[in-house]
Parts: structure tokens; sequence; C-alpha cells
């Protein structure tokens, strides 16, 4: 998002404002169980039954790089943010210092004799893993899970530390709106870093002969085909694994496959479906299948090794010529318009992490009731149950690349390029699965854009599943399958004066709107901003109009897509349909979902 002209001004309120920032606290921050945070399982779309969370009081020590020997400070609850208030901490990492982190490991007897996994859904940004003094693994970056089978370190009264270094935006890695030291004018659009473990920390158990690794999931609806990929982890040259048995609810019925593992542990299941008996999924019907994959060996019996259990939804999405423009199509049927907030994962209390699941639903609860068939999810990637809900809740979702801060010239650092390469291809690998998401956003108003055209011709052939949408507003390049237009307050540049279609992409408003209101009480940065927001007959007067300009360019420009910025306050900006600590709408939610409905209604 840009800073507007009126920005200055805003500046100096912020400059005389007296709050105290980070004050905020959300209706869930009270439900936070200190011992037993975040106890939902972590990977909805690969659960075992068994598994022990490590989320919880542990100690911690902040201390200059230099340092030998560290002296632990206190508790942090994981897993929040070591700046968050839900850590119980509250305390900035600078470049030059490790956040450290120790806790016992209590592992179950009854997994004796099986491999113990050690995961991390993420960390922020750089972590080494020690159990009981030695190095188990490591691993960079901030928004993607790692596994660590740590069986050969354990002895029975065992220690797990992690080490992190978090340079944030001081380094071209991917950090997405995160900043150091964030004051002044750029307050205005940046907010507080999130250093360290910001996600669950699990541990599983498997059994000693093998397990089944990732699972990839496609389908396609016009064949009638599941299709299975993955492979066996296994332990030595030679695995009595050999088989599998893929079981598929049908809610009514089930139906089986079985097959063979080759010997080198790849697995392909190829399965043949009756379109018939099948729904597709659609943010108007989010159906979903459930099955259960095991595998194993055959001794009389088949003999269950591994299983797991998962799920996936039917979609397909694709763009298709129409009446002289690109459109969306969803399952083989025009998508006349994608209309959705701007989605930035911040909270005022766990800042990266919401305090609970039901807080994080929440947000994707009242997105749904505003009207809203999609959300962009802004250079920021969430934990698996967040696109599990998406799923679940039928939610369109564009997954921004976290960006790396545009005070670095990628173009200039070949190293932090292929850096982001590593890291994008991990978060496309790891958030596959999920129906939701029908759109990967490579680039976002040139922050750490580089190499646009190839970097996206490179996404395109990692999913050729989904649109790919190049550069969302600024600097486009002639690639990817969207034209991306940031327009504030938009979507024309001025009344019915708009930026016409481009020949072989669909044509959107990446982002738009943000416009203030101000509701005292709920502010991250206090209340002294009140005289920059508008009334709420002046938000609706406005909204309907850009709704009208909307309706508009879908008939004369081919536009397919809105994103209105956005879908709560975050930190110094006030332009959200609930406050910053979701305490408060802005407006009337029926009031905005008729009018969503009805502009959505008046496409069809």
């Amino acid at each position: 998002m840009k800073i507007k002209q009126n920005a200055y001004f805003i500046f100096l309120v912020f400059l005389n404002s007296q709050a105290v920032t980070g004050s905020l606290t959300t209706p869930w921050t009270a439900d936070v169980d200190r011992d037993h945070p975040w106890p939902e399982y972590p990977r909805p779309q690969m659960k075992r039954q068994d598994w022990l969370s490590l989320n919880g009081v542990w100690s911690y020590a902040i201390a200059d790089m230099a340092v030998t020997e560290v002296t632990y400070e206190g508790d942090i609850v994981v897993p929040y943010c070591v700046e968050s208030l839900l850590s119980g901490v509250e305390r900035p990492l600078a470049p030059d210092q490790y956040l450290w982190y120790k806790s016992v490991l209590d592992v179950p007897q009854e997994w004796e004799g099986m491999r113990v996994l050690l995961h991390f859904e993420a960390v922020d940004y750089e972590a080494a893993v020690f159990v009981n003094d030695e190095l188990a693994g490591s691993h960079s970056g901030g928004y993607d899970a790692f596994t660590i089978d740590i069986t050969e370190y354990l002895t029975g009264e065992d220690i797990l530390t992690v080490r992190v270094w978090d340079p944030s935006d001081t380094e071209p890695i991917p950090v997405g709106k995160q900043k150091v030291n964030n004051t002044g004018l750029e307050s205005l659009i940046y907010y507080t870093p999130c250093s360290g473990i910001w996600q669950s920390v699990w541990l599983e158990p498997v059994h000693s002969e093998g397990y089944l690794g990732a699972i990839t999931i496609d389908t396609d609806i016009d064949m009638g085909v599941l299709e299975l990929t993955g492979s066996v982890v296994m332990e030595g040259e030679e695995s009595v694994i050999d088989r599998f048995e893929l079981s598929i609810d049908l809610n009514q019925t089930s139906i089986q496959f079985e097959g063979t593992v080759e010997s080198d542990g790849s697995l392909h299941i190829r399965a043949e479906i009756d379109m018939n008996m099948m729904q597709l999924w659609s943010p108007e019907n989010p159906v979903l299948y459930d099955f259960v994959l095991k595998i194993g060996y055959l001794d009389q019996d088949f003999v269950i090794v591994d299983e797991v259990s998962s799920y996936f939804g039917l979609r397909k999405i694709e763009k298709r010529f129409v009446d002289s423009f690109e459109r969306f199509f969803l399952n083989n049927e025009l998508l006349p318009f994608q209309i959705g907030p701007l989605d930035q994962g911040y909270w005022p209390d766990g800042i990266y992490s919401p305090p609970t699941e039901e807080a994080m639903v929440w947000d994707l609860l009242k997105t749904k009731e505003l009207g809203f068939n999609m959300v962009r999810k802004h250079v920021k990637v969430e934990c698996d149950r967040w696109y599990y809900w998406t799923d679940r809740l039928g939610l369109l979702v564009w997954q921004d690349f976290p960006a790396v801060s545009h005070h670095h010239k990628m173009e200039e650092l070949p190293e932090a390029q292929a850096v982001f390469e590593d890291q994008w291809q991990h978060w496309i690998i790891q958030r596959y699965n999920h129906p939701s998401i029908v759109i990967w956003v490579v680039f976002n108003e040139a922050w750490g854009q580089h190499q646009t055209a190839e970097v996206t011709q490179k996404v395109m052939k990692k999913d050729p599943t989904r649109l790919i949408n190049p550069v969302s507003g600024w600097e486009d390049a002639d690639a990817g399958h969207i034209r991306d237009h940031h327009i504030y307050p938009g979507p024309c540049i001025v009344d019915f004066a708009c930026y016409p279609s481009i020949q072989g992409r669909i044509t959107v408003i990446g982002e738009l709107w943000g416009r203030r209101r101000f509701i005292l009480g709920h502010n991250w940065f206090g209340d002294d901003w009140s005289s920059l927001g508008m009334t709420e007959e002046e938000f609706y007067q406005n909204y309907s109009h850009t709704l009208e300009q909307l309706q508009w360019t879908y008939v004369n420009h081919g536009y397919s897509a809105a994103v209105f910025t956005q879908t709560t306050d975050v930190e110094g900006e006030l332009n959200g349909f609930f406050t910053y600590d979701r305490k408060e709408a802005k407006m009337s939610i029926e009031t905005i979902r008729d009018m969503n409905l009805n502009f959505t209604q008046s496409l069809l």
C-alpha cells in the first residue's frame, strides 16, 4: 500500500501521540492457556493419531551473539514471538543478538522403539536445534515448517534448546511487513517484527521400519482422477513396506484402493472416481472428502506400519477469453468476480500468532459474513490450520509470497535471489494441497522484486494447477496470468477513468479502498487520530460508489477482482473493516454484506 499525500499530516499527529503502543488486547487474550496454548493438531492434511504438543512455558534468554555462556532470564510462552504480549516477554530482538529457548523433553515411554520426529511449524528466522547440547539440525526461513529426527539424541532425560537469529529487514530475506525500529513515517505501513518460534512445536512417533513422508494431492475434475504422490521414508536399504491401502470417505459410502509401494519408497496412487458421485469445491459449496492412507506389508493379513488421514477438494481454476476479456473460470464455469479483503494476519497481542484458533477463525467467518468470496493473504504465510479453515469455510485465497524489504536492491544480490527461490519453493510445496488457494502472488509493489518474468515462469512451472500473479501493484511485467493494479481509493484513477485491460491476462485491482474510520479506544497509537476518519454514513456512500465503479470496470474493462484494504486495522493503519483488537466493527456487517452480494449478483 502506498503512503498517500496526506501522510505527512498523519505523521505529525503520530509524533505528538502520547499513547503507549502494544497495549491492546483482543477478546481471546484472556483465553490463552499458558501451559497448553494452541492444542489443536498442527497438520490437518497429514494427521496421525499419536503426537505430543510442546507448546507452553519454556525458558528464554536474549544475549549478544558473542556470549558463550547463556543465563536464562525467565519464562516465554511458545508459540508466541518474543515481541508479543502473549509471549510474556514483550522485548525486541536486535540483529546482533541471539534468542535462546530451553525446555525439558518428556518423551512418552510407550514411544520406546519408535523414531521420534520434532516438528517446528515456523521459526523466524534462523534456528539451530540442540538436544542434550548436541546440534540435531538447523533451518533458515521464517514461513515454512521443518522436521528433525531426534531419536539418536535422546537419553531419557532430555533437554531441548533452540537458538534463533532474526535480522528481520536489515538483511535481504523474506520478512513481509516486519521492520526493525519501526518508527516515523514508515510505521504507517510497516509493523512490529516477529522473532523466534511463532507457530506450534510438537513431537510425533513413527515406526522404526519406515513412515509416510510428504504427500502431494492432485485432482482432475474433467477426467475424474485423484492422484497421490509421495514417498516412504525407510530405515536401511531394505524395508518390508511394500503395499498401501487407500480409503476415501464419500459421506454415505467409501471407496477402497490398494497397490504396491515401489522398492525405492516412491508412492504413486491414481484413483479413478465416478464424478457423478462427487461434488465440486467452491465458495458456495466447500465440499471436502476425507481419506485414510495406510502403508505396510502382507503377513497373511495386511500389517499396518503407518497410517495418516487427510482430505481433498475437487477444484479447478483457470482463465478463459470471454466477450473481449480474459476471465476467471472456476470448475469450468465463469467466476464473474472475486471480491475480498487484504488480510495482513497481524494481532495486537500475538503479533504474527493469533491468540487462539477461535480468534483466527473469527477473522475468516467475518470475511464470509461481509459477503466476500475471497481473501488475499498479504506477504505472510499462515499456519496450516488457517488454510484448513479457508478450505472448510469456502474462501478463495490469493497467497502472497512474503516479500524482501524494499530497502534492498535484489537485482544486485544473486545470493539473496537464490535464498528467495529456495524459500518460495517450500511455501508452494507445503501449501500445495489446499483447494482454497487459487492464486500465487509472486511480488508486491516492487518490494524485493527481481527478474520478474523469469521468476514468474519458474513459479508457473512449479505449480501449473493455479493462476500466477507476477506482481501486485506498481512495476508490472509481461508475465503470468494476471495484470494487477493498486489504486487508492480506486478502482479508477478518477471517476470512471480506469486503466484498460491487458491482452492475454486477467485485469484485477489487487488493492483499493483504504478508507479510514476511527473508533475511540481501539487504536495501537492512541486516539489522537480521530479527526482523520470518516463518518459511518460517509463510509457507506463511498463504498456504494466504489462498487458502482467496479461494476462499470467489469463491463467496460474486464476487471474481474478487487481486494479491499483491509480486514482489520493494523498498528498505524486505520483502514480496516474492524478495529485492530477485533472488538468493534466500523460499520454494519449486514449493510456491507447486502452491498457486496447485490454487486456480485448484478454481474451474473
